[in-house]
């Protein structure tokens, strides 16, 4: 098992009319995400400045946890269908010591 936390970002811009669609949608995942196995937290952001963008920041115990969440879990049988409320999806991870 890898001793290395994972953490990840997801970058999201919603189309202008679905933006509370969006931020609803996040919300939903915010507490079953947080009890996953593995995870360490689980943000949801929003620019202030351009309120279609949004950011989620994770941050998991190893590649073991997110193959569990990625294969197992809600929210990311969720992002799949984003792309009726998004403009862009862009995701990017790197790898903390711990």
């Amino acid at each position: 098992m890898s001793k290395e936390h994972i953490r990840a970002i997801a970058r999201l811009d919603a189309r202008s009319e679905k933006t509370e669609e969006l931020r609803a949608l996040l919300t939903s995942l915010l507490e079953p995400t947080c009890q996953e196995r593995g995870c360490v937290r689980f943000e949801l952001m929003q620019n202030r400045d351009f309120p279609t963008e949004f950011a989620v920041a994770s941050e998991w115990r190893g590649e073991d946890a997110v193959q569990h969440q990625i294969a197992t879990s809600r929210p990311f049988a969720t992002l799949s269908g984003m792309a009726a409320i998004c403009a862009i999806e862009t995701i990017g991870r790197r790898r903390k010591p711990t």
